[in-house]
Order: structure tokens, then C-alpha cells, then sequence
């Protein structure tokens, strides 16, 4: 836009409109690709989350050691973050690791949370504990864990609610 307002009052008005349309088609394809770029990426991340085993869902085990996969769930997510910050400004590194975090991993833990067995306060305690690490993990890189136009939204409350909806469904 800087570049296009600066140079295209020098040109004839016929020549302006020219290169202005050019201008506008090639910005419509550079955004086009990178937002191919950008799903390429959420989709290895996804692929990356299916197929590492240490995450697949095990609810006996999930019951004696409670927080090891979300360890390796945030050592995951760290890793994500690392490899992207070195190629993407904050804003887009933002953007695809909110994307990938809010679409696929959220998903993928609440899968993991509705198979474990919530019979005793030992393993509800666990999990809430675990969902409040996943929490804090997620805001240090400046996203939100859960969708929302109103950070408000993001509460603890809230995000205990969408992980664990079977809790607020008992009196």
C-alpha cells in the first residue's frame, strides 16, 4: 500500500489504474499462498499430534500418572512454537499456533479427558490440575486456550466447562 501510494501519483492515470489492479491481483496471491503456507503447517502439526505415540490415550495410565501427557503434549506445543518464532513475525506465529492449538489440540485433550473415568476425586483433581497447567502453558505464548473475540471468555471456569462438561452436568 506504501509502495502503491507513493509511486502510482507519478504515473499517467491510465498507467495508475493499470498497476494498481496488478498491484491488488498480486497481493490477492501472495495472501492466497500464504494462507495455503499457514494450513500446510496446521496440518503437520495435526499429523505430528496423531502419530507421536507417547499421546495416544491410555485412561488406566492417564489414571496412575495423571499429568505426563500434558507434558508431552506442552513439550509439543513448545516445540511448535520454537520452529515458527524463527520464521514468522509474533502476530503470525500467533495466528497459526492459536489455529493449530484451538482446533487440534484442544480437541484432542478433550477426547483424551472424556475417556478417563472421573469415579473418583483423586483422578478429577488430576485432570482439573491438568487443565490448568495446560492453561497457564498456553497463555505464555500470548494465545487464548479457547475461541474467543472477549479474553473474558478464556476464564478458568469456562475452560474447565469445555474440557470436562460431564463435571457441571452432575449437582
Amino acid at each position: 500500500p506504501s509502495l502503491a501510494g507513493g509511486s502510482l501519483p507519478l504515473l499517467p492515470p491510465r498507467h495508475a489504474a493499470f498497476v494498481h489492479n496488478l498491484f491488488q491481483k498480486f497481493l490477492k496471491e501472495v495472501q492466497g499462498h500464504r494462507n495455503e503456507f499457514y494450513l500446510k503447517i496446521v496440518n503437520i502439526m495435526k499429523d505430528r499430534l496423531a502419530s507421536t505415540p507417547e499421546l495416544a490415550v491410555h485412561p488406566a495410565k492417564w489414571m496412575e500418572s495423571g499429568s505426563g501427557h500434558i507434558r508431552i503434549l506442552i513439550a509439543e506445543i513448545g516445540k511448535l512454537w520454537k520452529v515458527l518464532k524463527q520464521y514468522f513475525h509474533l502476530d503470525q506465529t500467533q495466528m497459526i499456533f492459536g489455529e493449530t492449538v484451538q482446533q487440534h489440540y484442544n480437541t484432542h485433550l478433550k477426547q483424551t479427558f472424556a475417556a478417563v473415568p472421573l469415579a473418583d476425586e483423586g483422578a478429577v483433581e488430576r485432570l482439573v490440575n491438568d487443565i490448568k497447567n495446560y492453561k497457564v502453558n498456553i497463555e505464555r505464548f500470548g494465545i487464548t486456550v479457547l475461541p474467543a473475540d472477549d479474553p473474558e471468555a478464556n476464564t478458568e471456569e469456562n475452560i474447565l466447562k469445555y474440557f470436562l462438561p460431564e463435571l457441571n452436568a452432575t449437582p
